[in-house]
């Protein structure tokens, strides 16, 4: 079941969210969501999906045009499509069985206006410089950018000719043609072939 507060939060735009001229800052606005519902599965060196959010530069390294979040673009981040899924969405976050509460509407368009003012994130790295790099990490878990439908997360395996194979988390490997991703997810399949 596809949400429908996601659209509707991004069509009534930002001007709604944050009065004009006063941006969100990271530590005083957005720092305290993510610890009161996301720090309990991503903190530390075993967070989930690699994705740790409790210190800022670790947050500014999943921030970029292959990132969980996508400065200005909350409809393609990860982030926004996971915390506003209905909340009995499997795929929703945080998952209803991790005893913390799930982010109010309210503060999901705190997170959207975050990201819509390109997701600075203060004490650390402008988001720009998280931009995969040709040395990107070969057994990190990646973002995969589809060119229709939701981003997905699996390990880059190897190119083969013009297929792009990938493992998902269970370990279970598949064979996708180069043109179902986007050009973004291209171009990082082929930094990683790339790599020794």
């Amino acid at each position: 079941m596809r949400s429908l507060f996601l659209p509707a939060l991004l069509a009534t735009g930002a001007a709604l969210i944050q009065p004009a001229g006063a941006a969100l800052d990271f530590e005083k606005d957005i720092r305290p969501l993510l610890a009161g519902s996301c720090f309990k599965c991503h903190s530390g060196s075993s967070a989930k999906k690699g994705f740790q959010m409790d210190k800022p530069t670790e947050i500014v390294k999943k921030i970029g045009p292959d990132g969980y979040i996508v400065p200005g673009k909350p409809a393609a981040s990860e982030v926004i499509i996971r915390i506003s899924k209905p909340l009995d969405d499997p795929d929703r976050m945080p998952p209803p069985n991790r005893g913390v509460k799930a982010l109010s509407e309210d503060q999901v368009k705190l997170v959207t206006q975050w990201i819509l003012e390109g997701a600075v994130v203060s004490g650390a790295a402008p988001a720009t410089a998280a931009t995969p790099t040709p040395t990107a990490d070969l057994k990190a878990i990646q973002q995969w950018q589809r060119t229709t439908g939701a981003p997905f997360a699996a390990y880059f395996v190897k190119m083969d000719g013009a297929n792009i194979i990938l493992r998902s988390e269970s370990g279970q490997e598949k064979s996708f043609p180069a043109e179902y991703f986007s050009a973004e997810s291209q171009d990082l399949a082929k930094r990683l072939a790339a790599q020794p």
